[in-house]
Parts: structure tokens; C-alpha cells; sequence
């Protein structure tokens, strides 16, 4: 049996009503061999908890492979081997001493994690990834799924017809359009045979040499019958013509970046460690489109699938994959959805959570929207923990994973609903009983992010070669002792340094962001970072100073504005709006906001498209809120006003 994985402490409520700490809570170490589920409202902690179970998989010798959508895991590169002032401030800039602060302070407040942080520093790995772009390590998509060999049985030549038609589904999204895919279902099914033939043949039709290859299939079919109807009945020449040009466009312009560098495979990933474990982590916060990050998810499952196939069986944990926000922003834009969405990442992830456990891969899956998660089609999960959660829907779905446990569903409800943040209901395959778990320090540095910072966290070489001085003075002067990066890195740092400005600075956009004409003028809004973000809701509090004691604080993905009383303004997507989101999932005018003193009043301005959500539910109308902490999410980016006291 595996190490112990310490995830957090045992907690309970006193007869006060008063929260009290226990002894260590630890997984089995080989608890994640039947897979995880982490659940919970924003702000109750469920990525930190998450992120705990990566790193005790980590320390006890097991690569994990996580994939990042908005930027929140790519910051477990950064450790105590990262503390000083030359790398972080290369990364986070004027920030800089306060994030190494809190994190000290943090370790010197939990004894039992410091011990940790230093074996995570000296034992793990952590590469990054990404595609399309050279952000990190660039990786190519397959596009098509490739296995060099032949079927071994029935259940492999099943399994590899499940993949092919999501990844092909996936393919035609691209190249069609989502809406269109039910018109253009004889071409995909084409597809699916000819990479069908191609398989039991072993040729590779990876990459833009494989859609090459397709292209010179399509045109000269080696099969003589689709579903037992002739070729040319079933797609005439015109029809095969027309869908090789668009195999042909796949690999010309911009569409070709998918397909350059290293190959996404688990070699790639986690491959010549040199006796350290490595952390793979897919970033794919820069794609935009729900579509392309679920074709990358299943990518990703179909690498691992072969993978599993040439391992054979185990009873022990060998590798995790690790997916945070599975969820989505909704049933359409979940990458787990309940029927009758079908996203090309669904069937390959329940792929590899029924079949995952006799090779010894193992899943951890996070979400703050179970309403948006086929919660039955993971019912043998092993290990659940459930925070917080106020919806009563959201509640019944996640309740009946506790059908046959002690306490029963109803107590579940009462209890997850009432539950304080970073505390979870954890559910595990040894115990009848589920136990309240506090979640531990990180061994890492929890943040969201950016582009840009992935781009310095990248290379911890290249970050060591820019002192405090240089950052955000000199783009192009780096240390000498590395000149061989100096040009390079040059226009990484200069970006970096740009998103770093005084007070004074930060002051004087948050008046224009607020007061910026929203009319015909010309004078464009903040526009705002977009994403989910996953921190504590009073974290808001934490970017303003004590004389801003009394007023309202916005924080968009990891960035505030301190909003002042009488202040109106508009939230959406045109540039005529005050707070301008990059989100295609947002109007053109989505949301006006008010401030009077203590109270805001939340207007949606598209109650029939894209309503903004309070609490989980859409606006129809005027909101009121006094004080406190309000959650509103506006596409797929989250908004928190934060009452500052």
C-alpha cells in the first residue's frame, strides 16, 4: 500500500456551535486508484483541497497530469524553491512581497505542512504545457486518434470506436461548426470508418500527415461499403471532394498551429524524470472557445488510453489525471455534461473512469456546478467531498451519493448547506461514516494565473536571470550571467512589467473604469480579465487599504476595483460599457450596476439571452443587496462585490 495522502484535519462543532480541530485526516494511499470527486460552491476551497490530494499523490511517487482551463493550476510550479526576490517578482511584479508573505506566514501557521512544502520542492517536477501556442512546452494535437497496431480484443476495438467518434465529433466541430454537426453526420461517419480502417491497418493518422493521409483516403476509399451502402451511394464525388478541402484547410493557416510541436502523448508529459515525479500540466486557459479546450480534454484521454493499454493491470495508483472546473459554466459548456449534451470530452473521460482502475490510472475531477455534471455516470467514484452548497438542486444531486452511508441523504443536505468554507464532507470506499475535513496549507502558491506569468513560470532559469531592479524597468536588459535568453525573454518580461503599475496607477483606472462614458463617447471601459476564478469570496478585501473601509470592492480574476457610492455603470461585452469582458458568452450590455452606500441594486439587462446569475440562479429583474459578499457570474466570468467593513 502507498503512503498516506494527509489532505487535512478532522473537524466537528463544539456545544457552542464553535468549529474545533482534530487529529490528521489521510486518504488511503491508493484511495485514488477508484477515482475522486471534489465539489463546492465558489469560495469554499475546492481547488486548495484538490490541489492537497495533487501533492500527497505527488510525494508518495505518482506522476499526475493535470489539465488547467483558466490558470489556477499552472501556479503549482511555484514553490519554496521560487521564493527570493528575483523570481518572484519576475512573476508577480510589484505584488511580489506580498504573495511571498501570506505564503510564509501561511507555512509558519501549519507546522505539518512546512515539512511538506520542502519535499514537494526537492521530489517534484512540474512542467507545463500548452497548445497552439508557445506559451509553455508546445504539444501537438493529434486530431485524429492513432494506436499503431491492430485491436487486441473486442472490448479495446469498442473502446477505440467510443474514442474515434468523439474525437471526430470533436474535429468536425472545428471544422463546421457545433450547429451544423447533425448535417454533416454522413462525412463524420465516414471519418469514423476510413480512421476505423486505419487502426486495424496500425497506420498513424496523427497530426497534418495524418490529415494529409485522410484526405488521400477519402478521395481513393480503401472500404467499399459504409453500413452496408456502396460508397459512392452513401457520399458521391462532390460530396468527398467538398469534405477534402476542408481536411485540406485543417492543415493550412492558422488551423496548422494545432499541430505543431511535441507530441501529446504520456511519454511527452511525464517522461525522463530523472528520478524526480513529475506534474505535467496541460494549460489551456488561452483557448477561448468551449469547443477547443473539450477537443484538448479528449485528446488527452485518448493518450492516456493507450497508455493504459500497454500497462496492463495493477492493483496499486501508477498516475492520476487531475481536471479542475469539469463542470463548466453549464450543461452546454460542461465537459461531464447529463444527457443530452454529448461534448467530445465526455465519452472518453467516462472511458477512463470505468476502465481507469485495472490499469491503475486514477481520476480526480473538481467542480463548483455539480447541476452541470452527469453525477450518476460517476456513481463508482470511490472517494467524494462535498463543501458547501445552497441550491436545493444542486443538494438532491450530490445527497444521493450518500444513499446506504450512516447519516443518509437528508442529513447530507442540512449539514453540506450549513458547512463552513475550506471544511468538506468527505465520503470514502473504507468508511460507512463520512468525516468533516478542514483542508491543509498548500505546499504551493495558490493564485490564478495569467498568460504572461505561465509564460515566466515556464522557465525558472530564465525568471532567476531578471533581478527585482530589472523587472518593470528594463524589458531588454537581463542579468549576465544568462545573455542568451536576453532578446527572447525581452518581450516577455516588457508584458509582464506593463501589467505592473503604481497605486497611484491602479487608482486613477478604477475612477476612469467607473466613470467611463458609456454612450456614444469614445473613451473605452476597464476591460476586465474573464475566466472562473476560485478563491475565497473575502479575498476582495485583501486588495484595498484601511481608508476604503465602508465601500463596495469588485474583484474580477484576481483583479479589484474599489467602487465608490453613487457609482452606475455597465457590465458587458460592447465597448460602450464601463467594464468591458473579453467573454463570448456575455452580451453586449449584460448587467448595470448601482451603488447606494451599503446597498447595490443588480439590474440584468438580457433576461432572454445570457442572464447573469445570482446564487446560481438567473436575474428576471432588479436585485437589492445589503452588505455582505454577492456572487454574480456573467457568462462564464465570475464577479465579486465584496462589502468592505
Amino acid at each position: 500500500m502507498s503512503r498516506p495522502l494527509f489532505v487535512g484535519y478532522e473537524t466537528w462543532k463544539d456545544l457552542g456551535g464553535e468549529p474545533r480541530r482534530g487529529s490528521r485526516f489521510e486518504l488511503d494511499g491508493d484511495a485514488l486508484v477508484t477515482h475522486g470527486f471534489v465539489c463546492g460552491s465558489t469560495g469554499t476551497g475546492k481547488t486548495v483541497f484538490s490541489k492537497s490530494i495533487v501533492e500527497e499523490v505527488l510525494l508518495s511517487g505518482v506522476p499526475v497530469i493535470a489539465v488547467d482551463l483558466k490558470g489556477d493550476l499552472v501556479s503549482m510550479a511555484l514553490h519554496q524553491g521560487w521564493l527570493g526576490p528575483g523570481p518572484m517578482r519576475a512573476v508577480f511584479g510589484e505584488d511580489a512581497e506580498r504573495r511571498e508573505v501570506e505564503y510564509r506566514e501561511g507555512l509558519a501557521g501549519h507546522p505539518a505542512v512546512a515539512s511538506i512544502a520542502r519535499a514537494y520542492a526537492e521530489r517534484v517536477e512540474c512542467r507545463l504545457f500548452s497548445p497552439k501556442a508557445p506559451i509553455a512546452r508546445r504539444v501537438a494535437m493529434s486530431a485524429l486518434p492513432s494506436y499503431g497496431c491492430p485491436a487486441e480484443d473486442e472490448s479495446d476495438r469498442v473502446s477505440r470506436r467510443e474514442l474515434t467518434h468523439a474525437i471526430v465529433r470533436g474535429l468536425g466541430a472545428r471544422m463546421w461548426g457545433s450547429r451544423s454537426l447533425k448535417r454533416r453526420a454522413p462525412e463524420l461517419t465516414f471519418i469514423e470508418e476510413l480512421v476505423g480502417w486505419a487502426s486495424e491497418q496500425g497506420r498513424s493518422l496523427e497530426g497534418i500527415a495524418g490529415l494529409q493521409e485522410l484526405g488521400r483516403l477519402v478521395a481513393a476509399p480503401p472500404i467499399a461499403h459504409v453500413g452496408g451502402m456502396p460508397i459512392d451511394e452513401y457520399l458521391d464525388d462532390r460530396a468527398r471532394t467538398r469534405l477534402r478541402q476542408k481536411l485540406a484547410a485543417e492543415c493550412a493557416g492558422a488551423s496548422q498551429d494545432w499541430y505543431a510541436g511535441e507530441p501529446l502523448d504520456v511519454e511527452t508529459l511525464i517522461g525522463g524524470a530523472g528520478g524526480k515525479v513529475p506534474l505535467a500540466i496541460l494549460y489551456l486557459g488561452h483557448l477561448a472557445s468551449f469547443e477547443d479546450q473539450a477537443l484538448c480534454i479528449a485528446n488527452v484521454c485518448g493518450a492516456l488510453y493507450r497508455w493504459m493499454r500497454r500497462q496492463g493491470g495493477a492493483s496499486g495508483l501508477r498516475l492520476m489525471l487531475y481536471i479542475d472546473e469539469v463542470g463548466g459554466a453549464s450543461g452546454p459548456t460542461s465537459f461531464f455534461p447529463s444527457n443530452p449534451y454529448q461534448p467530445p470530452s465526455k465519452a472518453p473521460l467516462g472511458l477512463l473512469v470505468r476502465q481507469g482502475r485495472a490499469h491503475g490510472l486514477g481520476v480526480l475531477l473538481a467542480t463548483q456546478n455539480p447541476m452541470s455534471v452527469d453525477v450518476q455516470a460517476l456513481a463508482n467514484i470511490g472517494t467524494w467531498a462535498i463543501g458547501r452548497l445552497t441550491q436545493k438542486n444542486e443538494l438532491n444531486r450530490v445527497a444521493s451519493v450518500f444513499e446506504g452511508s450512516r447519516i443518509g441523504p437528508r442529513s447530507v443536505r442540512a449539514a453540506v448547506a450549513a458547512c463552513a468554507p475550506h471544511t468538506f464532507l468527505v465520503k470514502t470506499p473504507r468508511s460507512q461514516t463520512p468525516t468533516w475535513v478542514e483542508e491543509r496549507w498548500l505546499s504551493t502558491v495558490h493564485t490564478v494565473l495569467t498568460r504572461e506569468q505561465v509564460m515566466v513560470a515556464n522557465d525558472p532559469r530564465r525568471a532567476r536571470a531578471v533581478s527585482p531592479r530589472q523587472v518593470g524597468v528594463d524589458a531588454a536588459s537581463v542579468d549576465d550571467a544568462d545573455t542568451s535568453v536576453g532578446e527572447e525573454w525581452g518581450g516577455v518580461v516588457d508584458r509582464v512589467a506593463s501589467e505592473r503599475r503604481s497605486d497611484a496607477d491602479r487608482a486613477a483606472d478604477a475612477e476612469r473604469a467607473v466613470h467611463a462614458d458609456h454612450g456614444d463617447g469614445e473613451t473605452p471601459g476597464w476591460t476586465a480579465p474573464t475566466g472562473r476564478v476560485d478563491a475565497e469570496v473575502t479575498a476582495a478585501t485583501r486588495f484595498v487599504e484601511d481608508e476604503d473601509r465602508g465601500r463596495w470592492v469588485l474583484l474580477i480574476g484576481g483583479t479589484s476595483r474599489v467602487l465608490q457610492d453613487g457609482d452606475s455603470f455597465l457590465i458587458g461585452r460592447s465597448r460602450r460599457c464601463d467594464i468591458i469582458l473579453a467573454d463570448e458568452y456575455v452580451s453586449g450590455k449584460n448587467l448595470r450596476v448601482r451603488v447606494e452606500q451599503e446597498r447595490l441594486v443588480l439590474t440584468p439587462l438580457r433576461v432572454d439571452r445570457n442572464p447573469p446569475k445570482l446564487g446560481g440562479e438567473d436575474m428576471t429583474g432588479p436585485v437589492e443587496v445589503d452588505g455582505g459578499h454577492v456572487e454574480v457570474v456573467v457568462g462564464r466570468t465570475e464577479l465579486f462585490f465584496s462589502w468592505h467593513r
